[in-house]
């Protein structure tokens, strides 16, 4: 038989399916896309993954804006 799952295998689980999980990993994923569009870029700020989520914690959708941004520059 199976062992019976953790209350932490659970909620690990079931994380990736709330609305919170999925905007959580949203978030660090257009964190690490914003860490390689900036990739050599001299910061005086650590520009990090963390960094990055605080930043979209108090300014929400500017990661959104700068891949917009970087997109636009790209293409246009």
């Amino acid at each position: 038989a199976d062992a019976p799952a953790t209350a932490e295998a659970i909620t690990e689980s079931d994380d990736a399916h709330t609305l919170a999980g999925r905007v959580g990993k949203a978030i660090a994923n257009d964190a690490q896309l914003v860490l390689q569009i900036a990739k050599g870029w001299d910061l005086e700020d650590p520009f990090t993954t963390e960094s990055l989520e605080d930043l979209e914690d108090q300014f929400g959708g500017a990661l959104t804006a700068m891949v917009s941004a970087y997109d636009r520059a790209i293409y246009q």
